[in-house]
């Protein structure tokens, strides 16, 4: 497992104040994932910047329509969004934070293709505190 920490002086997506930095501004690192929830759609945030912006939620099956470029399918389950990969591999973003629109939430768990938990992320509010695997190390 590893976790590196990054900085990028020429961050244009960072704003003044912005309470999703985990480690400051301008700074991410591998694991900071999270959705930024709005009434029409859902946006992936890997390492600070967007990856995807999903849309056209499915009320009948709780999940909005796939990625168009890696087929992603992002499902709502017991409280929880799942994103969902073509061979059976999940994050589950579980920690909620903000209101209205401004939610977040964050990465709690990498799941393998088999079910198995590969990591599980612990915060302290928005700040991730333990990256622990399966194996608990």
């Amino acid at each position: 497992m590893s976790f590196t920490v990054r900085y990028n002086q020429r961050d244009s997506f960072s704003r003044p104040g912005q309470t999703t930095r985990l480690l400051g501004p301008k700074w991410t690192h591998d694991w900071n994932e999270r959705l930024e929830l709005s009434s029409a759609s859902v946006k992936y945030n890997r390492w600070g910047r967007r990856r995807a912006h999903l849309h056209r939620f499915q009320p009948n099956t709780l999940s909005y329509a796939p990625n168009q470029y890696d087929q992603t399918l992002l499902k709502i389950t017991g409280g929880n969004y799942e994103m969902v990969w073509p061979d059976g591999s999940k994050k589950i973003f579980g920690l909620f934070a903000g209101s209205g629109t401004n939610t977040y939430v964050f990465l709690t768990q990498v799941v393998d293709p088999a079910g198995n938990a590969r990591f599980t992320l612990t915060y302290d509010g928005i700040r991730l505190v333990a990256l622990t695997d399966a194996i608990v190390r």
